[in-house]
């Protein structure tokens, strides 16, 4: 009876520490073909220059990542923008997340058909094939402060499509990600494909804590 009881408790230390699967959302800005399983924004809820009146990326928590950014998920981005300004709101109760350009392409639907793209990250519309030099301005906005800044903004002219991906990044709280098309080449369209990510816990380690603890609790209670 202790062996069984000593191995149940090793098999619970074990499941325990296998890291649960991370959770991803996606969506594409509704001037822009849709991007391959995301959701589409529609094109009116989306062109407020105000960040006050940002578009809800977890929507208010109707999600499948409920109403905060927790360790492990990420929200995809895939968005276009020509003289507007984009501003997307979300809430990060991790402890960090980061903001990066995600490189490598894209599969995407147009006329009934799925299409790819071979690059992505801040492109020319066609991706890699349009009108290049387009400077866009990304910004990170505290929500809880009068949307001021989150350190500097980051400019990048289209096509930038690998090298750092790294945009911003910050810890818990309530954030608006901008993106402002208004500062050059106003005419020509680029498109930006960013991820928000929450930092995973360490490969369950705090579960295999807890599981290990469990673990000696059995033992202690099997030589009474």
């Amino acid at each position: 009876m202790m062996i069984g009881k000593t191995f149940f408790g090793a098999l619970v230390a074990v499941s325990l520490a296998i890291p649960a699967a991370a959770s991803t959302i996606g969506y594409t800005e509704g001037t822009r073909n849709l991007v391959d399983g995301t959701t589409q924004i529609s094109p009116s809820v989306d062109t407020s220059a105000n960040p006050g009146a940002a578009y809800d990326l977890l929507q208010g928590g109707a999600t499948a990542l409920g109403s905060e950014l927790n360790a492990g998920e990420t929200i995809n981005v895939f968005g276009r923008i020509v003289n507007s300004i984009d501003n997307f709101f979300f809430i990060d109760s991790a402890a960090a997340f980061s903001i990066n350009f995600i490189f490598g392409g894209y599969d995407y639907v147009t006329s009934g058909g799925l299409q790819t793209a071979p690059v992505s990250g801040l492109t020319s519309e066609p991706a890699g094939s349009g009108d290049v030099n387009k400077q866009v301005v990304f910004r990170l906005l505290d929500a809880n402060n009068s949307y001021n800044p989150v350190g500097a903004s980051m400019t990048f002219e289209s096509d930038y499509t690998s090298g750092n991906s790294l945009l911003f990044s910050a810890g818990p709280g309530s954030y608006v990600l901008q993106i402002d098309g208004t500062t050059d080449r106003q005419q020509a369209a680029a498109l930006y494909d960013v991820s928000i990510s929450a930092v995973p816990l360490p490969a369950g380690g705090l579960l295999l804590l807890g599981g290990l603890g469990a673990l000696a609790g059995l033992r202690r209670k099997s030589r009474k």
